[in-house]
């Protein structure tokens, strides 16, 4: 799957988490949390989603969303993508 793809998968799923909380372009450089916001839950709702939406099912990959910081780049749109890819 090609990065673009995901991108565009992980932007409609930004608007379906906190819609009102997107108040600015989303680009690969965007942090969810920096630049829009969004809080722990937020963030966990999205990963949710995209896993849901790929078929991401293993304990890895559920141990990686768990551990936070340590486990998961949250820092920019660009990281996250990078981070799905690999495992689509």
């Amino acid at each position: 799957m090609r990065k673009e793809e995901v991108f565009r998968s992980i932007k409609e799923i930004m608007y379906e988490v906190a819609p009102a909380k997107i108040v600015e372009e989303i680009t690969y450089e965007s942090s969810p949390i920096e630049d829009f916001a969004f809080d722990s839950m937020d963030v966990m709702d999205m990963f949710i989603k995209i896993q849901e939406r790929y078929g991401l099912y293993d304990d890895n990959f559920n141990d990686l969303l768990t551990r936070g910081k340590d486990g998961f780049d949250v820092r920019t749109l660009d990281a996250i993508c990078n981070t799905f890819i690999d495992r689509i």
